[in-house]
């Protein structure tokens, strides 16, 4: 069993996982490879390409976490469990997640976990990050950031948000992930009640260090969520998005854009579950590779029997700028339900000729006409 999971991780981070989630190496690969029997597109991550224990993927560097002025920002900070609540978001609900876990036990416990977090421990191991519950009708933003300093090899956090009937919440995350040879495991979990709206829009700038950022929602009926990404420092960043439209005219959007260069990996999965009849979603992937870059995208739809009347689009577009860059697509659609409308698509493709052409008889620099080209390929967002 363990030679068999050796796609997944080297040596040496098999056996430093298995250390920090106090399991056997055994039992670890057994779990892995369990959930990549159950979800395919898991296995075909690189995580061969990250061996933390090495020397550091970026050198080390100065690092000061900007100061948030909105009134409305919520600052959290691994191992540091208090928390200073701004008094324009007195009328939420913020707890620590250990004490969560004891008020809203049966609502944490009743949400499972994602299959790659549950594979390293239950939810009772989880010891860092936040429970936010938003009272039905109130609407609120926020401005969250989640800040890691690297004190430990594998810095876990989890942060549940819950939304009531009717509530509203856009959320402007920006983790500050200092440079260093350690993983972050960024844990997001998302309940929208009948009615609600999420919009959670996420700028990886200021991601300095090798991460995965686990996002799963689960709406309800006519409940809505939008996530669009941007920004990419970090050596490495696995993002995987799992969410489920359980109720009826239920809507998610999903829009990332990203310009990697030099040696950075970034892998895209997402798996979209229409359980609902009327329900929508919709993707949109953009990402500019140069240099080394490498990329990969595994998009999987499913709609349900019963679903019906459920549309689903999704699009993954990579715009190549080297001989030297990687990029893996593979969209997927399986559908159980007559009556539906369901398309995938991917693309991959060097810098238009035609518009440079075009820029250059305007008296436009050749270098100006490669930005405003890649300008305009990752414009296309909002």
């Amino acid at each position: 069993m363990r030679g068999a999971s050796r796609f997944l991780f080297s040596k040496r981070l098999g056996k430093s996982l298995a250390d920090a989630v106090q399991v056997s190496e055994d039992s670890l690969c057994e779990s892995m490879c369990d959930l990549c029997s159950r979800f395919p597109l898991f296995s075909r991550v690189p995580f061969r390409s990250l061996d933390l224990f090495a020397s550091p993927f970026l050198p080390e560097i100065s690092f000061s976490v900007p100061a948030c002025s909105s009134e409305s920002s919520l600052v959290w900070r691994y191992g540091n469990s208090s928390l200073n609540i701004p008094s324009s978001l007195k009328g939420i609900d913020v707890f620590p997640l250990e004490e969560a876990k004891i008020c809203f036990w049966s609502v944490i416990e009743g949400y499972p976990l994602h299959p790659f977090s549950a594979s390293l421990g239950s939810v009772s191991s989880l010891k860092e990050g936040l429970f936010v519950y938003i009272p039905p009708g109130t609407e609120v933003d926020i401005d969250f950031k989640a800040i890691y300093s690297g004190k430990e090899w594998l810095e876990r956090a989890a942060f549940y948000f819950v939304l009531g009937k009717g509530a509203s919440l856009r959320l402007f995350e920006r983790p500050s992930i200092q440079a260093g040879s350690y993983w972050v495991h960024h844990d997001f979990y998302l309940f929208g009640h009948e009615n609600s709206s999420f919009v959670l829009e996420r700028d990886w700038e200021e991601v300095s260090a090798s991460s995965v950022f686990l996002t799963s929602i689960r709406l309800e009926e006519g409940a809505s969520c939008t996530v669009r990404s941007k920004g990419c420092s970090s050596p490495w960043i696995w993002s995987d998005i799992s969410a489920v439209l359980r109720g009826e005219r239920a809507k998610l959007d999903i829009r990332s854009s990203h310009y990697l260069s030099n040696e950075q990996s970034l892998s895209i999965t997402t798996w979209v579950q229409h359980e609902a009849p009327n329900t929508l979603s919709n993707q949109l992937m953009r990402k500019v590779l140069d240099s080394k870059a490498k990329s990969f995208f595994g998009g999987k739809i499913e709609i349900q029997n019963g679903a019906s009347q459920a549309e689903a689009y999704q699009l993954n577009r990579d715009l190549l700028l080297s001989n030297g860059v990687s990029a893996v697509s593979l969209p997927s659609l399986s559908i159980h339900q007559g009556d539906v409308k369901a398309t995938h698509g991917s693309t991959a493709s060097g810098l238009d000729k035609e518009l440079l052409f075009f820029l250059a008889t305007r008296g436009i620099s050749s270098e100006l006409s490669r930005e405003i080209a890649i300008e305009a390929f990752l414009s296309d967002f909002t």
